[in-house]
């Protein structure tokens, strides 16, 4: 099998609530800690729906939706809806919005198998994994740029320049985080 081109990933988490100092588990809390660690991507209701400490997601023709889950005594569980929207290199630039595939599951990973690049989800206990996996080299020349279509009902706060993670907020507080972002050509 030949090497995939490049590959990009990165990491989408949601920031852990803090534990109250001091306490220690019970029983039912200690099977909810263990629940808490638990991570997966299954399929139910005819798609695919991931999970992890914090998180929880769906997957489907229409794009991802990743969701914090604040406990019970939240107004919402707010959410992040994205779906990808072009890859750019150079001046040449090839749009996926509004194209709708139905992702696949093996095992824990989830694919978006699009013209050109396969998409991928992995869960993981730190977050769902993102990636792009290119088989051939994009058209154009220069810096590679894969854009995602963002909506929902987080705020975000940018940062002047380069930054190693962008936060999303609901009410002030940060409870989805997007970190990791590398890329691999095959040469490794």
């Amino acid at each position: 099998m030949k090497s995939p081109l490049c590959t990009l990933f990165g990491l989408l988490a949601a920031t852990p609530l803090p534990a109250a100092a001091g306490q220690s588990p019970s029983a039912p809390e200690g099977a909810a800690l263990a629940l808490s660690r638990a991570h997966g991507i299954s399929e139910l209701d005819g798609r695919l729906a991931a999970g992890g400490p914090g998180w929880t997601a769906q997957l489907d023709q229409d794009g991802v939706r990743i969701a914090a889950i604040l406990g019970r005594d939240a107004a919402r569980s707010p959410a992040l809806e994205f779906e990808l929207a072009s890859v750019q290199r150079g001046g040449a630039a090839r749009s996926y919005r509004g194209q709708r595939v139905a992702p696949t599951r093996d095992g824990a990973r989830a694919t978006y198998a699009r013209a050109g690049v396969l998409e991928w989800y992995e869960s993981r206990e730190a977050g769902l994994e993102q990636g792009f996996t290119f088989e051939t080299e994009p058209a154009g020349t220069g810096d590679l740029l894969v854009e995602l279509a963002l909506e929902g009902q987080l705020d975000w706060h940018g940062a002047q320049g380069w930054s190693p993670a962008v936060q999303f907020f609901s009410e002030g507080a940060a409870v989805l985080e997007v970190s990791g972002v590398l890329g691999i050509d095959a040469a490794g």
